[in-house]
This record gives structure tokens, C-alpha cells and sequence, in this order.
């Protein structure tokens, strides 16, 4: 899963539930504490436990004056760009988050202003660590905002003259109707046919981020969204990946369920083979593919050599690089490598859990 991402990790023994962000996971051969980690945390995996504890861009008829009182100062238009930014994701019924304002200022960017100031190179909406301290001064400095901390060490900037109507895109409420969903599923699954006629799987394929996707899927202007907004066809989209399974993804890109890498290894994990980084049948390797009692051979071997948490997107590697044998989880049935590690087979060995340090 999309839509943002710390690294998997994973220690030994049986697979918690997954609390809050699945932002990583690890591996690790060491016990872990009981309790609930907050969320946005990291998955790890370590030694069984004998026992338990229990945001419209209005204009300005008259332009703000220069923010002062900062370091360094900004400048009006700067003040300008921003509020503008804010307004229109609260008529989008966004929460603008840093993030999501930076995204904003730089499609609001008229295609011959690229002027910032040198000591912040790319502007307000440029990328980096620059950029972004530079962002979060201003929206601090300025009036018309109040800056609210937020989880990951993001924040938000709220309007002081606006009362908040922001959509939960991260919520899992689904209040849409049965018909609504099968209209969603007929357009991705219309979107499929046309790709195979094409013969190329990314044929109206969408970006892979949630923002992104739901700005081009609203800007194609379905019947089945018509009257929402951007927050909405956010969450729309969030619920499309996560619970209805009819959007996938591809190569990073949003594409039908039914081209997506996730289809391809849940079939082939149905019949027990093994598949490409893509979902693809392959070899991929000349190295022996481990089978049930490698598997649980090496994961014991390795989390007893590491003893420290391992990310559990390195834990393919390790079976490669340090034993010469190769880990497919569709090969062992299982779409996923956590499902995999999942399985009541590794229960004695190892567990994936949320690791709160990322």
C-alpha cells in the first residue's frame, strides 16, 4: 500500500496485529515488550515470548505586507502563494499538511515564475530540507495560520478565519453504496480491457501516489465522482486500494487490481510458484529456492547471528548474500512476505512487529 513509508523490519516470533501506520517493519532475535506502540511506528519480528502482558484560492484584493519578526524574513508574495495554497485545500476539504502545501504551491506556480530566494534553493515548493524548514517558518510567522504539530513530525497549517471540514482520508469508515463500488470496479476494469487491447499493462495507468492518482482520476471525471471533491476522491481511493481491492499497483504505478503485482503474486501463490520483483513468472536467479525447512532453518540461523532488529525488506537479501538460497513467499503460498512470516510455521522463530523507532 497508496499513500509515505519507514522501512519494514522484522525479529523473531509470532506476527503482532498491525497497530496504527505500517510506516516499517524489522527482525529481530531478542524479546519484545508487550503493549500497544503507537502508531507510525515500524514492524519488527523477534523472539517468541513465553509469556504475555496483558485546505479556495482566493485573491487578494490588497496584498498582505512582508512577514516580519522572522529569520529570514519573507517576502509578500511569498505570504501570498502560501495562504492562497492553504485556502484551496480547505475548498478541497484537504488538511494541508506541509507536504500536501508544498505539492499545492508548486502546481499553483505559474510556468515563468521560478524565482526563490538563494539561500532557499527551489523555493517554497522545491524539494528538499531547505525548501521545507523554509515552508514551516513562513506558515508559523504568518497571521493568518496556526501551526499544529502532527504525527511523523509532520504539521499542519490551519486558516485562523476558516472553521476546519477536512475529509479523514486515513479513515477506514466506508459509507459508500454497493452500486457506487461496482461503478468504481466496472471504470478500472474498463481501464483493464482497453490496456489489454493495447497490449501495455500501464495504459491509463494513474500515479502511484494517493494525491497525485486522485488529482488525475478527478481530472478524468468519471460519472461515479462527480459532485466530490479532492478529499473525498482521496479517501475514495485509499478505500479502493485497501478494502475493495480494485486499484493495484504496478512498477509504481496505480493500474486495475487485476494487472497489478499484487494479482499476479496472489496467483502465484495459488499455485505455488515462484515471481519476478514485477509478479511476473521468472527465475530470476540460479540460486535454490528455499523451500519450508530451509526457510525456517535460515530465519532461525539469521536472527540468532543478527541479534538486532533487521528491516524486513532486507531480509530476501540475507537469504541470498549470506546463504546462498533464495526466500519466495509465493512459492511457500503466501502473496506476502509478512504473511509469510505470518504463518503459524514460523511461530516459534520469529515475529513481526511494530518497532516504534522506526
Amino acid at each position: 500500500v497508496p499513500a509515505t513509508s519507514a522501512p519494514l523490519c522484522f525479529s523473531s516470533s509470532r506476527v503482532s496485529p498491525p497497530w496504527g501506520g505500517m510506516s516499517g517493519r524489522k527482525v529481530r532475535s531478542s524479546q519484545v515488550r508487550p503493549g500497544k506502540p503507537r502508531a507510525g511506528g515500524a514492524w519488527k519480528v523477534s523472539e517468541p515470548l513465553d509469556q504475555r502482558g496483558a485546505a479556495a484560492g482566493g485573491a487578494w484584493s490588497t496584498p498582505p505586507a512582508p512577514v516580519v519578526g522572522a529569520d529570514p524574513p519573507f517576502s509578500a508574495e511569498e505570504e501570498v502563494a502560501l495562504l492562497r495554497a492553504v485556502r484551496s485545500l480547505y475548498d478541497d476539504r484537504l488538511k494541508p499538511y506541509g507536504r500536501i502545501i508544498r505539492k499545492r504551491m508548486a502546481e499553483q506556480q505559474q510556468p515563468g515564475d521560478r524565482r526563490s530566494p538563494p539561500e532557499h534553493p527551489g523555493g517554497l515548493s522545491g524539494r528538499g530540507a531547505s525548501a521545507g524548514q523554509h515552508l514551516r517558518q513562513l506558515c508559523e510567522a504568518s497571521a493568518s495560520l496556526r501551526v499544529e504539530s502532527e504525527e511523523g513530525g509532520e504539521y499542519s497549517a490551519l486558516l485562523t478565519d476558516r472553521i476546519p471540514d477536512f475529509v479523514d482520508i486515513y479513515s477506514d469508515d466506508d459509507d459508500y453504496s454497493e452500486e457506487f463500488w461496482r461503478a468504481v470496479a466496472v471504470y478500472f476494469e474498463e481501464q483493464a480491457d482497453e490496456a489489454r487491447r493495447a497490449n501495455d499493462t500501464s495504459a491509463g495507468a494513474l500515479p502511484g501516489g494517493r494525491y497525485a492518482s486522485s488529482r488525475e482520476l478527478l481530472e478524468r471525471q468519471p460519472p461515479f465522482l462527480r459532485g466530490k471533491c479532492l478529499g473525498e476522491v482521496c479517501k475514495i481511493v485509499q478505500l479502493a486500494i485497501s478494502k475493495r481491492q480494485i486499484p493495484g499497483y504496478l512498477d509504481g504505478a496505480m493500474v486495475p487490481y487485476s494487472l497489478s503485482t499484487s494479482m499476479a503474486k496472489r496467483e502465484c501463490a495459488e499455485r505455488m510458484l515462484t515471481c519476478t520483483g514485477s509478479g511476473t513468472l521468472g527465475a530470476g536467479s540460479d540460486l535454490p529456492i528455499a523451500d519450508w525447512d530451509t526457510a525456517l532453518e535460515v530465519m532461525r540461523k539469521l536472527l540468532m547471528e543478527k541479534q538486532t532488529p533487521v528491516p524486513l525488506s532486507n531480509i530476501k537479501r540475507l537469504f541470498r548474500n549470506k546463504f546462498n538460497t533464495r526466500l519466495s513467499e509465493t512459492a511457500l503460498g503466501h502473496s506476502k512476505i509478512s504473511g509469510l512470516l505470518s504463518d503459524s510455521r514460523f511461530g516459534g522463530i520469529c515475529e513481526v512487529r511494530l518497532d516504534t523507532n522506526g
